[in-house]
């Protein structure tokens, strides 16, 4: 950063902090244009430019079209605003870099892709979310978390992989108790459609079993 003042959004009287006491993120999200800090719950320091921030989020747009603290003092030397965004580490890095066209590694968890997701709807990040979206069936958790996926995609009423995400739980028994919180935390509606799918598919599997043409042995 071009200068170590920074001041605080959110105070009476502004105060001005030494930045580079403070832990800073990875380089690669310091561009030369940042002209604003985040800063995360772990107080990590992400230096960021505003027009990435307003092209990017309905939150932060709206944030920056509303009257602005002065970030500069007569005869002293320009500060750097700092907001505190009250988030961890992991989901606001991952977030910035989707919205500065920076890569980010392989999921590790989903629940670290979720956490990203939920900043993402929280921040209004349009393309974030398509990005995350893609990246919710191409990492196969959709497969491997399938009551999860199915309430996120339906949280997001996104269809298709809503309905992906529920042909996949057909391989789970999804009235056992590991999954009640999941399930409690999906609507009636999609609950129900839920059940309506499982109840529908064991009634076609026990119609086959009974059908003398396609499995004989058993059938009288």
């Amino acid at each position: 950063m071009a200068n170590p003042s920074a001041v605080y959004y959110g105070q009476e009287s502004p105060t001005r902090v030494q930045v580079d006491a403070v832990p800073i993120c990875d380089p690669l999200l310091s561009p030369t244009d940042a002209d604003i800090v985040l800063r995360s719950l772990e107080g990590t320091l992400y230096q960021v430019s505003t027009f990435v921030l307003r092209s990017n989020s309905g939150f932060f747009n709206t944030m920056f079209s509303l009257p602005q603290p002065e970030t500069h003092q007569d005869g002293g030397p320009v500060m750097t605003p700092i907001l505190d965004v009250y988030e961890n580490d992991f989901p606001v890095e991952t977030l910035l870099c989707l919205m500065s066209g920076i890569p980010i590694l392989e999921w590790e968890t989903i629940n670290a892709f979720e956490s990203v997701l939920h900043l993402a709807e929280r921040w209004d990040t349009p393309k974030p979310l398509n990005f995350l979206r893609s990246a919710l069936t191409a990492h196969r958790f959709i497969e491997t978390y399938p009551l999860r996926c199915y309430r996120l995609t339906t949280h997001f009423n996104w269809k298709a992989e809503a309905k992906l995400a529920s042909s996949h739980s057909l391989t789970l028994d999804i009235f056992n108790p590991i999954y009640r919180n999941t399930l409690d935390q999906l609507s009636s509606k999609d609950l129900l459609s839920l059940f309506y799918l499982h109840r529908k598919r064991q009634v076609m599997f026990r119609e086959l079993l009974h059908c003398p043409e396609r499995f004989v042995a058993g059938n009288r």
